[in-house]
């Protein structure tokens, strides 16, 4: 049997270093995710496409840029290039490397959650 097949990753497969703990930290950014759409919905009081009449784009764009929530936007942004960086310099089937990517998502979610509840 070739060395390539012997090697071949089926959905039974868990590459060595991958742990509950990793599936766990993997879970923060969906869960800060969720919490941003919500917090984006009570904020602007709309699911931002259904009532877009409601809707007043000067006063979303003072909230959003305004003293300290910009400095968070601007980490979450930083935090979601590098990630894509990520996605073509690096080999995410490298525990090290996904506990790294891990890392930076989460921080990126985060600062995007904080700089919403702080523009309110």
């Amino acid at each position: 049997m070739s060395e390539k097949r012997r090697n071949r990753m089926t959905k039974d497969t868990v590459p060595e270093g991958f742990s509950v703990s990793m599936a766990l930290v993997d879970l923060l950014p969906v869960l800060f995710f969720g919490l941003s759409a919500m917090t984006a919905g009570r904020l602007f009081h709309s699911a931002l496409i259904a009532d877009r009449a409601k809707l007043s784009f000067p006063t979303m764009l003072a909230g959003l840029t305004r003293f300290p929530a910009c400095v968070f936007f601007a980490a979450g942004a930083l935090g979601m290039t590098l990630m894509l960086v990520f996605a073509f310099c690096r080999d995410s089937s490298d525990a090290r490397v996904n506990w790294q990517e891990q890392t930076v998502n989460a921080a990126a979610q985060l600062c995007i959650l904080i700089g919403l509840l702080l523009s309110r």
